[in-house]
């Protein structure tokens, strides 16, 4: 009976020493996870204290030009300058592109004709082409930002040369704007192979309606030359008078009546295909 009694102690004396450690553990993870947003948030305020150019109290502008403090800089800081600057020049360009294709996408609907639809359609791929390289040199500029700026002088305030402490407080992630950005690229190349499919299907269109006329002998689609005709009418003066046959009085006489009378000459009447007789005008 005594060592039970002594088992049932030393379990319940296991089991208290399990919650206060499992207690202990709790706090202390507590306690690490709010010291670290506090460290985070304190880091944040810090450096938005001593930043420059914030807007919104928690975005910086991306700097396009060269500091004037920074007399010798690094090849790998003026690369990142550059993608930075065709990062933005690539993105007008791509808007441009793509409201000059809008555009030749209305002319195309108001004349159906596909060398539009082809035109609208490159100026899409052009814009889809140009936003995906705005994408591209944007990547290529972060990464030199996070890799290859450690110079600790020159370019201490980039993410190679921070602390340890803030590097782990750090948390990173793209935005609305950058999925925004390959909707948009996509949409632009949808964009552009229809009004490709469009072209193809108003040229196929234009072949098979040539096909039909021409079947139909009404016409051709391009420009020929065409004899003269000639239109012979009666004469309003005199009824009845001698002269050279007439031909056929009607509205627009055929090519056969239009050829030029042969020139009178002298010879033997009976062999001369022209006679003299009265006609009815």
């Amino acid at each position: 009976m005594f060592t039970i009694i002594i088992i049932i102690i030393i379990i319940i004396i296991i089991i208290i020493i399990l919650i206060i450690v499992i207690i202990i553990i709790i706090v202390v993870t507590i306690i690490t996870v709010i010291s670290a947003v506090v460290f985070k948030i304190t880091i944040f305020f810090i450096i938005l204290d001593y930043a420059q150019d914030v807007v919104d109290s928690y975005c910086f502008n991306i700097e396009y030009d060269r500091p004037d403090d920074m007399d010798d800089p690094t090849d790998d800081y003026m690369a990142r300058l550059h993608l930075n600057r065709c990062f933005l020049a690539f993105y007008i360009v791509a808007l441009f592109l793509f409201v000059l294709g809008y555009v030749f996408g209305l002319i195309l609907c108001c004349m159906r004709i596909s060398r539009w639809a082809y035109i609208a359609g490159l100026f899409s791929y052009s814009s889809a082409f140009a936003l995906a390289a705005a994408i591209a040199f944007f990547h290529g500029a972060e990464y030199i930002e996070r890799n290859k700026l450690d110079d600790p002088v020159k370019e201490k305030q980039f993410y190679p040369n921070w602390p340890t402490d803030l590097k782990n407080a750090t948390d990173r992630d793209y935005g609305w704007s950058y999925a925004l950005g390959w909707v948009g690229m996509i949409l632009a190349s949808l964009t552009a192979t229809f009004y490709s499919l469009a072209g193809c299907y108003l040229t196929g269109e234009r072949y098979e309606d040539r096909e039909v006329l021409e079947k139909r002998g009404i016409g051709r689609d391009y420009p020929i030359a065409l004899d003269p005709v000639y239109a012979v009418g009666a004469d309003p003066y005199y009824s009845k008078h001698y002269g050279y046959p007439r031909a056929y009085l009607g509205p627009m006489a055929p090519e056969y009546y239009a050829r030029p009378y042969p020139a009178i000459g002298y010879g033997d009447p009976s062999k001369d295909m022209w006679q003299w007789r009265e006609i009815e005008s």
